[in-house]
C-alpha cells in the first residue's frame, strides 16, 4: 500500500525547473595525489602558458609559481623563471623562494582579529583607535566593516594622487589645471621610498568625506586596512610584525612569512625590481607589506581547510559572502573576494571560489580555496605585469582543476554510494549522473515508494514529478535529501529562478525523527548499509 505521512505543521514546497543543491561540497571531497591525472593536466596547461607568444604577460622577465593543496598536503606545484631577472637573488624559483604578497596580506589581517578571543567585530573602531574616536564620520564604523570594504574609506592616500603620480606637463596635456596642494592635506606616506611612517595618517583622514557611507556598499580601500592594522596593534599590545609573527607565522611554523624584509639571496628579484623587494611599507604593512613563500602559503591555505586557527564553525562564517557587486557572480567577504563560476560542472552549478588578489610593482600573488572540493591554491609572481600574469595564470588553473576534480569526486562517489540498498521492508538505489550530489533513483518502502508518498503529501496537487538528491553534511557520514518538486504550471517572474532548497531542509519528520536524511556505515573503509532515521529503515548494500 501507499504509505502516507501527516503533516504537522505546513511543509515548504520546491516547485523548481533546475537543481538548487546546497553551496559548497555536494559529493565527499576527492582524494588526489600526486600522480594522477589532476597533476599532470594542470602540468600541460602551464607549460602551454610558457610556450604561449600570446600572453598577456612577458614570460621571459615573468618568474611564477603555482602550487595547489588539499587538507592533507600539497599535490601540485609549477615553477617557472624568467630567462631575464636580476643577477641578485635566487637563480631558480622553487617552494622556498620569497616573493611579496601584496594586498594577500589583507587575509592575515583579518585572521590577527578573528584570532583575539570575546573581541566583537561589529564594536566601533574608535574603541580600539583612540585618534577616530572623536571623527564624526567614523562613529559608527565598525571592525567588520572595515574588514569588509563597507566603511566607504577613501581607497588609498596622497602617494596615489595622479597629482604626484604623473609629471606636471602631462597632466597639463591632459587638460587638468594647475592647483596647488590644498593646505592640510598630508603628503608624506609610507610607501614612498625613505619614508618612515606618515605620523599625519589620521589627519589625511579628516580631510576627505567617506566614498560611501559605513555599512552602504562595497569600495575597495587599502587605508581601510591601515586602520585595522592600527587595530591589531592596539588589541595585541605589539607590532603589527609581532602580532602577525606570534599569532600566525609561529604556530603555524610559516618560517619566512612576515612583513620585515627578507635577505635578498633568498628572493626573486626582477629586473628593476630590487627598490621594491627591499622596500618597507610601514604603515601599509597590514594592507599589502607580507613576503612568503609557496611552501609557506601552502601551510597556511591547508590551516584554513583543517581548522587548525579557528573552529569548524568561525572557519565556516568567515568563508561567507558579506556583501554582493553588481555582478551576481561576484561577492566581497573579509577580505575575500568570491567568484561563482557556473560553466565548469555538467550540472552547471556555481562553484564558490574564496579568493584573494594581491599587486605591487614588480610583484603579485593570489590564494584561493575552493570549498567544494577541500583544495587550495596559490600564485605567486615577479617581474613584468604582474597582475596580468596572476590573472591569465588563475583562469587557467581553474579552467583546468575544476572539470578534472569535479570528475575525479563524481568517480569516487559512484564507488563509494552507488549502487543498491536492501532489507526486507525495503530498497535504495543511489547513483551519480550528470546533475549535484547522489540522485535517489528509487526508495521503498513497505509496498509504496517515498518518492510517491513525497507527491502525494497535501499541497502539492500541481505537481507532477519530484528529484530528490543527497547532499553530504560534512561530518558522521550524515546526508540531506532534498526533494524538490516539478510542476505542470511553468514558473515565471521574479520566481522563475528561485532555489527553495534551502527553506525546506529537515521539513519532513515522521515520529519526530527526519525522512529527508540518509546516514552511511562504513566498515574497513567501505559502505555497508544505509539508515532513514525518520523510517527507523536500515539497509545492507547489495
Amino acid at each position: 500500500m501507499k504509505i502516507t505521512i501527516a503533516l504537522i505543521a505546513l511543509s515548504w514546497l520546491t516547485w523548481v525547473a533546475a537543481h538548487c543543491p546546497p553551496t559548497g561540497a555536494v559529493l565527499p571531497n576527492p582524494k588526489i595525489s600526486s600522480s594522477d591525472k589532476v597533476a599532470s593536466a594542470l602540468k600541460r596547461s602551464l607549460d602551454n602558458v610558457v610556450k604561449a607568444c600570446q600572453n598577456d604577460f612577458n614570460i621571459t622577465t615573468t618568474s611564477f609559481s603555482v602550487a595547489i593543496t588539499t587538507s592533507d598536503d600539497t599535490f601540485f606545484e609549477f615553477h617557472h623563471t624568467a630567462l631575464l631577472r636580476n643577477d641578485i637573488g635566487v637563480d631558480t624559483v622553487n617552494g622556498d623562494t620569497i616573493y611579496r604578497l601584496g594586498s594577500v596580506t589583507k587575509v592575515f589581517t583579518v585572521l590577527s582579529l578573528l584570532l583575539e578571543e570575546g573581541l566583537n567585530l561589529d564594536s566601533p573602531v574608535w574603541q580600539f583607535v583612540s585618534k577616530l574616536e572623536n571623527v564624526a564620520q567614523y562613529k559608527d564604523t565598525t571592525l567588520r566593516m572595515l574588514a569588509s570594504q563597507l566603511a566607504g574609506v577613501n581607497q588609498d592616500s596622497f602617494v596615489y594622487d595622479i597629482s604626484a603620480t604623473i609629471p606636471p606637463v602631462m597632466l597639463a596635456q591632459l587638460g587638468f589645471p594647475k592647483i596647488p596642494i590644498p593646505e592640510g592635506l598630508p603628503t608624506c606616506d609610507a610607501i614612498q621610498i625613505g619614508e618612515a611612517p606618515c605620523t599625519q595618517f589620521f589627519d589625511g583622514l579628516k580631510f576627505s568625506n567617506l566614498t560611501w557611507q559605513p555599512g552602504t556598499n562595497a569600495a575597495y580601500s587599502n587605508l581601510a586596512y591601515i586602520i585595522l592594522g592600527f587595530a591589531v596593534e592596539n588589541i595585541t599590545s605589539s607590532s603589527y610584525a609581532d602580532a602577525l609573527n606570534d599569532g600566525i607565522a609561529v604556530p603555524l611554523k610559516l618560517k619566512n612569512t612576515g612583513t620585515r624584509v627578507p635577505v635578498v639571496e633568498n628572493g626573486i628579484i626582477p629586473v628593476g625590481g630590487l627598490e621594491w623587494y627591499t622596500r618597507t611599507l610601514a604603515n601599509y604593512d597590514s594592507t599589502g607589506g607580507m613576503f612568503s613563500t609557496p611552501h609557506d602559503l601552502q601551510s597556511f591555505i591547508r590551516s584554513i581547510l583543517n581548522h587548525e586557527q579557528l573552529s569548524r564553525a568561525d572557519t565556516a562564517m568567515w568563508l561567507k559572502p558579506v556583501v554582493f557587486t553588481a555582478n551576481p557572480a561576484e561577492a566581497v567577504g573579509m577580505p575575500w573576494e568570491i567568484y561563482r563560476p557556473s560553466d565548469l560542472t555538467p550540472d552547471g552549478r556555481p562553484i564558490e571560489i574564496y579568493s584573494k588578489t594581491g599587486n605591487l610593482p614588480f610583484y603579485a600573488a593570489h590564494i584561493a580555496l575552493l570549498p567544494a572540493y577541500g583544495v587550495g591554491l596559490s600564485i605567486n609572481t615577479a617581474g613584468e605585469e604582474t597582475f596580468n600574469a596572476v590573472r591569465d595564470l588563475l583562469d587557467v588553473v581553474i579552467r583546468t582543476l575544476i572539470p578534472i576534480l569535479e570528475s575525479l569526486t563524481r568517480a569516487q562517489a559512484e564507488a563509494t554510494y552507488g549502487g543498491t540498498y536492501t532489507s526486507e521492508t525495503g530498497s535504495l538505489t543511489l547513483a551519480v549522473d550528470d546533475g549535484p550530489g547522489l540522485k535517489i533513483e528509487e526508495w521503498a518502502f513497505g509496498n509504496g515508494s517515498v518518492l510517491d508518498a513525497w507527491l502525494g503529501l497535501p499541497g502539492r496537487e500541481n505537481l507532477i514529478s519530484v528529484d530528490a538528491r543527497a547532499y553530504p553534511v560534512g561530518i558522521d557520514d550524515r546526508w540531506l535529501v532534498y526533494f524538490e518538486g516539478h510542476s505542470s504550471k511553468n514558473k515565471t517572474g521574479i520566481f522563475a529562478k528561485q532555489c527553495e532548497t534551502w527553506i525546506a531542509q529537515d521539513g519532513l519528520r515522521f515520529a519526530g525523527l527526519p525522512i529527508d536524511e540518509i546516514d552511511f556505515k562504513f566498515e574497513d573503509g567501505r559502505v555497508v548499509s544505509v539508515t532513514s532515521p525518520g523510517l527507523r529503515q536500515e539497509l545492507l548494500k547489495v
